[in-house]
């Protein structure tokens, strides 16, 4: 009987631990633009179903006003406990972690997106990046860390698995 709560056990965990690894993750990057002296925020998600979250976003922000293969934007939406006028830009694209830097490359036609996506390792995955700016001064949206726990929620409530 110990032994088998012990197994039990261990298998709860291991369980535990196979749903966590493939719980998505968000990551917060901040860019600075020496031209405007302005740092913004960049909020890279991974583990997702990014068809599916793209969908979700629609569903949020209604329709975009500009779209392409590897971007969708949005111009002056609300978002609760974010606020008012603010621009959403969605990057679809593979973030590569090399041990010298990581990069992120937006898909720009099918070609690029199908050859990337075959290339997917350790080193190599699929991500999406949101980028939240004020729509009148282009400015990061995020202004501090409360600001940016916020926006954390609110993308994990349209995140799909």
């Amino acid at each position: 009987m110990k032994y088998l709560s012990s197994f039990l056990a261990i298998t709860l965990l291991s369980f535990v631990g196979l749903a966590q690894q493939n719980k998505p993750k968000i990551y917060v990057d901040y860019f600075y633009n020496k031209e405007e002296y302005v740092t913004i925020r960049i909020f890279s998600i991974t583990k997702i179903n990014v068809e599916n979250t793209k969908d979700q976003f629609v569903k949020s922000l209604g329709t975009p006003v500009k779209k392409t293969l590897g971007s969708m934007e949005w111009e002056s939406v609300s978002i609760d406990n974010i606020g008012a006028n603010i621009n959403v830009l969605l990057q679809d694209g593979v973030i590569t972690n090399s041990k010298e830097e990581v990069s992120y490359m937006v898909f720009v036609d099918k070609a690029s997106k199908i050859k990337a996506l075959q290339n997917l390792s350790d080193t190599k995955f699929r991500a999406i990046r949101v980028i939240f700016t004020n729509a009148y001064t282009k400015k990061d949206a995020i202004l501090d860390k409360e600001d940016e726990e916020i926006a954390v929620k609110w993308l994990e409530s349209n995140l799909a698995n």
